[in-house]
């Protein structure tokens, strides 16, 4: 690394704009007795970082679910880099449209609403619609509002 002008992995991985894989730290980790940036490293489970349970068209609650991380320090169990966020059908059918607002945490520490994502009638269990482009890189969902749906139908983000 150093050789190339590098000060470390973490330094390499900034400036070419790579994350690598929660299994790659753990063997980083192993040989230098330290973790790389959070920023650096994606988990390999997805969690949900909020869940729409849906009443009707438009009504219903959003529950908010648990961040990817800080956007600094060290990668550990609860803190990884940001992602593109994806909304999926949790439970039931869409009906109708769902049209989906999120408030949303970058890895930088900015935030940002109308994040917005559109679920069509007719999906179904397993259905999903990304958020944003590749490069966004997502901490948290802070706050959701939504328009359409149908009752019954559960509605993740990861």
């Amino acid at each position: 690394m150093s050789a190339q002008g590098y000060s470390g992995w973490d330094t390499y991985l900034d400036t070419l704009g790579l994350n690598v894989h929660e299994d790659f730290n753990t063997v980083y980790n192993a040989i230098n007795r330290s973790s790389l940036d959070a920023v650096n490293v994606f988990r390999s489970t997805q969690i949900d970082l909020g869940v729409f349970a849906l009443t009707g068209s438009g009504a219903g609650t959003f529950t908010d679910g648990d961040a990817l991380g800080t956007g600094s320090g060290k990668f550990s169990a609860t803190n990884s880099a940001g992602a593109q966020m994806q909304a999926y059908v949790g439970s039931g059918s869409l009906t109708v449209d769902m049209i989906m607002d999120l408030s949303v945490t970058y890895e930088d520490g900015t935030t940002a609403s109308g994040v917005t994502a559109t679920l069509s009638s007719g999906a179904v269990v397993g259905s999903t619609t990304n958020f944003g482009t590749s490069s966004d890189d997502i901490i948290d969902v802070t706050g959701a509002v939504f328009a359409g749906g149908t009752n019954g139908v559960s509605v993740g983000i990861r």
